[in-house]
């Protein structure tokens, strides 16, 4: 019996379940530690800052929205860039979701966890845009000694973007060091 090329029910479950948790996660995290202010009312807000690690760790609520992409690139382009990145998102998740479906033979788990990730990251940041205007970043990681004194201060970021960089990074180095072999056709008898 060949296998098949199309996507069996289990694989698709395992997919979208994925998908589904860590959008979950990715929702809940920004709604409790980030809010739910809508960008106009976060300008009057004050950001609260809790500190987890003293000096290099931090959760955010009302932080500044970001229109931009990863390290706030083109966040100084405000409503232009939240509506091309939302543009952007929808195109990924169409793209996943027809290769979720489109006919071929390899189906790994790998795939199946990491393009779960990555669309779930897609969905998380997407509907910030829509429903908020702008993504909804909480987390900090940074280093600080003293005042005026912040050697490494990194970008706050969100699940959602653990999820696209992991996912990405998963899949560059799957198609780095474990390459797909090629599926032997046997022939079938005239």
């Amino acid at each position: 019996m060949t296998p098949s090329k199309y996507p069996s029910w289990r694989w698709l479950v395992g997919f979208f379940g994925i998908a589904a948790i860590a959008l979950a996660l990715d929702w809940v995290t920004k709604d409790k530690v980030s809010g739910k202010l809508p960008d106009e009312a976060r300008g009057g807000a004050s950001v609260i800052q809790r500190e987890i690690i003293p000096q290099w760790f931090s959760l955010l609520t009302n932080s500044p929205l970001n229109k931009g992409a990863l390290f706030s690139l083109g966040n100084n382009f405000g409503f232009q860039a939240n509506t091309f990145f939302i543009v952007v998102c929808c195109l990924a998740v169409t793209g996943i979701v027809g290769w979720a479906f489109w006919p071929h033979q390899h189906r790994s788990g790998i795939y199946t966890f990491t393009l779960g990730c990555i669309l779930a990251g897609a969905l998380g940041n997407c509907l910030d845009r829509i429903i908020y205007g702008g993504v909804r970043d909480w987390i900090w990681v940074y280093y600080y000694r003293g005042p005026n004194d912040v050697p490494f201060n990194w970008p706050v970021f969100n699940l959602a973007d653990c999820w696209l960089v992991g996912g990405a990074i998963i899949l560059v180095l799957h198609g780095m060091f474990w390459p797909i072999k090629p599926v032997k056709q046997t022939a079938s008898p005239a």
